[in-house]
């Protein structure tokens, strides 16, 4: 199935949103506290670690920018510090207007999901 989804992406025009998708950035449950979060990317390399993704049983629940992130209180909750309602795209979208979306709710990242999250 996965690689039937990368196909499908893979596939759509230049100048989308998904030529711009990076698929290795660090990624939490809710239920990760701040502290854990951090542990858990320290030593590790992202194609991008401007937000971290927040994901519950495959689907994003929000996302958490790194500096919210480096500022929590350790036992603060993912659930609690992010943005539960970030720009979200598909990934046939223009391009152009992905980063409109970003730049209209003050984001320097725009999520691209497909259908299932």
């Amino acid at each position: 199935m996965e690689d039937s989804r990368l196909a499908l992406i893979e596939a759509f025009e230049a100048d989308t949103a998904s030529q711009h998708l990076v698929r290795n950035v660090p990624v939490v449950s809710p239920a990760t506290t701040a502290g854990e979060a951090r542990d858990g990317i320290i030593g590790k390399r992202f194609e991008s670690a401007v937000d971290v993704a927040v994901v519950r049983e495959g689907r994003l629940e929000g996302l958490i920018r790194i500096e919210d992130l480096l500022a929590a209180e350790p036992g603060r909750r993912c659930a609690e510090i992010m943005d539960g309602n970030p720009p979200v795209v598909a990934p046939g979208i223009d391009q152009e207007q992905a980063a409109w979306k970003a730049v209209h709710q003050a984001q320097g990242s725009v999520a691209v999901v497909d259908s299932t999250g």
